[in-house]
């Protein structure tokens, strides 16, 4: 598949029509995406063994790299460097004025990819939050329900909001327009927002919908998750 790209209007030039591209099919991948990659290529090791041969691959690199060990592999190189300035060769490392970074580059075998990949141009898609996995703890439903008073977790992308804006955040709609909005929230971050629903809701049916300030934009936008919740 092509690395598909819109262009849109480039603030860090000086000319009023330069553009900037920015890649549109992206999707976030986890650990378990991988993994079921890897069996639906017809593999016959099960999804148990592959999590606990990447946990121990990662294991041993984070292991190495904390060591100041270089770990060079096929697909990126890591490394650790000391960043900041001492004062004289009797100085040592203070973590208020020096720093420990990561160093990754591409490998060969991402460089080659990378170097074969093709580009497709594409219309540009308004960048909005997109919630798309909802679950109630309470009942362990997914995309069907909530229990006021109860804890849910809300998966997806460009989540983050400000908490103090009021008109920004995770709102539940009712079949009547009647709008609740979320005030407790555990974790606000942009994959993940884990929150309290609220205890006052009517049994019914409500749509959800997260409202924010995207990062690098001034407007509010909104993104409704696609299933209709019931809330009993």
């Amino acid at each position: 598949m092509a690395i598909q790209y819109a262009l849109f209007p480039n603030p860090l030039t000086s000319g009023d029509e330069d553009q900037r591209a920015m890649v549109q099919n992206r999707t976030g991948r986890t650990k378990e995406d991988i993994i079921d990659e890897i069996i639906s290529r017809g593999s016959t090791i099960t999804k148990a063994e592959a999590l606990a041969v990447i946990e121990e691959y990662e294991a041993c690199i984070a292991k190495f790299v904390a060591e100041g060990d270089r770990v060079n592999t096929s697909l990126m190189n890591i490394s650790s460097s000391i960043a900041g300035v001492f004062t004289d060769k009797e100085d040592y490392f203070d973590e208020g004025r020096h720093q420990i970074n990561i160093n990754v580059q591409a490998g060969p075998r991402l460089q080659k990819a990378i170097a074969e990949t093709t580009t497709q141009k594409v219309p540009g898609r308004e960048r909005h939050p997109q919630p798309k996995r909802l679950k109630d703890f309470t009942t362990d439903s997914i995309n069907s329900e909530l229990t006021p008073g109860g804890s849910a977790e809300l998966n997806g992308t460009l989540l983050k909001y400000d908490h103090d804006d009021n008109n920004q955040g995770i709102f539940l709609i009712a079949s009547d327009g009647t709008e609740s909005r979320v005030e407790q929230v555990l974790k606000n971050w942009p994959s993940l927002l884990l929150f309290v629903v609220p205890d006052n809701l009517s049994t019914g049916k409500y749509s959800l919908e997260v409202r924010s300030v995207i990062r690098r934009t001034t407007e509010r936008r909104r993104g409704a998750l696609s299933a209709a919740i019931t809330i009993s």
